[in-house]
């Protein structure tokens, strides 16, 4: 296969331009926390554009899920908890308004205690499944035990609720080799419900497929 036919990219280059802005917010961020000043950022959203706030920046760290630095920060106007992904940040600019950090890292504490949640599977060691399933999730704080009389493992995963749909998309492709402990878990349910649209799409395809091929004259 010629090589000039093969479509690739590196997800892991950024451009110049990118890797400038985002370093310059990354140094504005740090000064801010260093300083315990307000930063003002401009950030950008999925539904709404770009927006403008004040914020007290609390903590940035890497996230291994993504591969990028990502900073948790208190808005000034409602003390909401907010995260970004450094990416989404297009300016920032430190301020010379002073805030309590041991208050904000305290309201980060309870975000985050608040926000925790965890979902129970069971696997057996089928197809290398505990080094593959305890890698995927490195990321996570997890707590796995095997019992010798069935064979089985049984992971708990904890996760902030807003890492649900990243949960979904990678227990999803585990399939019938994992079960769930609570079937009324809303990862289980979501799961269920795209592996139904799935089957659907399947079968509407299918009954689309037989309708277009001729019929039988003979």
């Amino acid at each position: 296969l010629p090589m000039n036919k093969v479509v690739f990219f590196d997800r892991f280059r950024f451009t110049e331009k990118n890797t400038r802005r985002e370093t310059a917010v990354l140094a504005t961020i740090l000064e801010g926390i260093y300083d315990q000043r307000t930063v003002r950022l401009k950030y950008h959203t999925n539904q709404k554009g770009p927006r403008h706030g004040e914020f007290r920046p609390i903590v940035l760290e890497f996230s291994k899920r993504n591969n990028r630095f990502q900073g948790y920060f208190q808005k000034c106007k409602t003390d909401a908890i907010f995260t970004f992904n450094i990416a989404q940040i297009e300016t920032a600019v430190e301020t010379d308004t002073p805030f309590d950090y041991s208050a904000a890292e305290s309201a980060l504490e309870r975000y985050r205690r608040d926000n925790t949640t965890s979902v129970e599977i069971e696997f057996s060691n089928v197809k290398n499944i505990v080094d593959r399933i305890l890698t995927e999730f490195s990321p996570w704080e997890k707590r796995c035990s095997y019992n010798p009389k069935t064979g089985k493992y049984r992971l708990t995963i904890f996760y902030q609720t807003l890492e649900e749909l990243d949960l979904v998309v990678r227990l999803l492709g585990y399939g019938a080799n994992i079960r769930f402990v609570d079937k009324a878990h809303p990862i289980f349910k979501e799961i269920q419900s795209r592996m139904n649209r799935q089957m659907d799409l399947i079968t509407e395809r299918r009954k689309e497929s037989n309708m277009q091929e001729p019929g039988d004259n003979r």
